[in-house]
């Protein structure tokens, strides 16, 4: 600013020239305003195989459903590099302060930095460390804004705008698996807060517990679309839930919740394969029921398979399944989970369970055979596979051994009596063989029938992918 002012004189003397004041302009200091921001050393999220989401993370002006999702693992630094528009560019080179604050549960963290500012410059940019690192436990972060601030010069803070994020937390570092996005909003919602294996495990399961029934499936995430087993009956597709179309069969089903424990480093889990025996399965020979079927009309044909097809034997509305009301009710065999020594069935949504006795009064409804037959519809319209000839409630054949007696036989499979062993329909042939019961031989044959037997596995062979047999282990027979 330039003021002029008429200079002092005295009588005698003649006025001087005018005094000149120059005073400079106000400093201007910049203004700084959040841009972009590409995050470090974080795990790279998969699209639900259609690719990798991409770098920078964030952008202004981009919609929130069009950020990028951010993975990093429990208790690590969340470090960043932030990009800021230069709204306002200072009048002289200066050194600016920024700061982000963000809170992720209990924990607050904050990033400080300077950078640089010259009366040139559109834009800055600058790395960050932060004060913290992230909880010590799986972390589900869907709206954690990062508010920006800036002091230019060490004039005051004032803000420079807030970042929204989806952040992701795992247990440990994905293993053997690619950080779907599908897997990561699944298992890290339902397992928020947890620390252990175990209850990682356990959490995730709810989600599958929750799921079954129409309407109520798991959304993947790329498209909104709901998984659901065995949805078009047998020409459901065989591929994995997070290709192709929104459906699985149980091996899918299987391999998806075990990815998402190895999207948190865990994996002592192993798929379980179940039969009723390996050369009926190979032959494709008896397969198993799956609840519900409804037996009580009498049933017309030789013991054990005593009741006809769709006719004695017939379809009821099934257990639910994911996205599903009904679904394929005959197996030749089923895939299921195995962590440590317990078992979950996915599929249905249904465990743990200790054993695969108490998985099988659940989910079992009897045996049918011989083959399949095929172009019959279910309750949807869909087409479905059943047993091709005839059906039973399930049983296991027992040859008596040394020292055997009925009421030995009935304790070891669990039946009330000797009696009700003896006298069911299953054994009409035993009865007219030893007309008293206190008789038997070693070498006769006894149906352990599956409706009266509370220790009975009419499943009789078990491996896990490794191809290690836990038949033994898990067997009462």
């Amino acid at each position: 600013m330039l003021t002029i002012r008429k200079s002092q004189m005295s009588a005698m003397s003649k006025p001087g020239p005018p005094i000149v004041t120059c005073t400079p302009p106000p400093k201007q200091h910049s203004v700084l305003k959040i841009e972009e921001i590409t995050f470090n050393g974080n795990h790279t999220v998969d699209k639900d195989t259609f690719g990798n989401f991409g770098s920078p993370e964030w952008v202004e002006g981009r919609s929130q459903d069009d950020q990028s999702p951010i993975c990093y693992t429990r208790n690590k630094a969340v470090q960043l590099t932030a990009r800021f528009k230069v709204t306002t560019q200072p009048s002289q080179s200066e050194t600016v302060a920024v700061k982000g604050k963000a809170t992720f549960g209990s924990a607050a963290i904050e990033w400080n930095g300077s950078v640089t500012v010259t009366p040139s410059d559109n834009e800055v940019t600058t790395p960050f460390m932060p004060s913290n690192k992230l909880p010590d436990s799986v972390g589900y972060y869907n709206t954690v804004g990062i508010t920006w601030e800036i002091n230019p010069d060490n004039t005051g803070w004032s803000g420079a705008g807030t970042s929204n994020h989806v952040i992701y937390v795992t247990l440990g570092d994905p293993t053997s698996t690619p950080a779907y996005w599908t897997l990561l909003e699944v298992s890290c919602k339902e397992a928020h807060g947890e620390t252990m294996k175990h209850k990682v495990v356990a959490a995730i399961f709810e989600a599958f517990r929750r799921s079954t029934g129409a309407g109520n499936g798991i959304k993947r995430m790329r498209d909104g679309k709901e998984l659901r087993y065995w949805a078009r009956g047998y020409q459901t597709d065989n591929k994995p839930l997070l290709q192709g179309k929104p459906e699985g069969r149980c091996g899918n089903w299987s391999n998806f919740l075990l990815a998402m424990y190895k999207v948190h480093g865990i994996t002592d889990g192993v798929t379980v394969i179940m039969h009723r025996t390996k050369q009926d399965y190979n032959l494709t020979k008896i397969g198993f029921l799956v609840k519900n079927w409804d037996f009580s009309s009498p049933g017309t044909l030789s013991v054990p398979f005593t009741h006809k097809i769709m006719t004695e034997c017939k379809m009821k509305q099934g257990i639910k399944a994911q996205g599903m009301d009904n679904t394929q009710p005959f197996f030749f065999d089923h895939v299921i989970v195995k962590y440590k020594d317990e078992f979950y069935d996915p599929s249905y949504g249904v465990g743990p369970f200790s054993n695969m006795m108490e998985y099988e009064k659940g989910a079992i409804a009897g045996l049918g055979g011989i083959g399949l037959k095929g172009g019959i519809t279910d309750f949807a319209g869909n087409l479905i596979y059943v047993p091709k000839s005839y059906c039973s409630e399930g049983f296991v054949e027992y040859t008596v051994k040394p020292n055997d007696s009925l009421s030995k036989i009935a304790q070891r499979y669990g039946i009330a009596s000797w009696n009700k062993l003896y006298d069911h329909i299953y054994n009409k042939n035993f009865r007219a063989l030893r007309t008293k019961p206190n008789y038997i031989e070693i070498g006769d044959l006894i149906y352990i029938p599956f409706d009266i037997a509370k220790k009975i596995n009419i499943l009789k062979y078990f491996y896990t992918s490794s191809g290690t047999e836990i038949e033994s282990k898990y067997r009462w027979h």
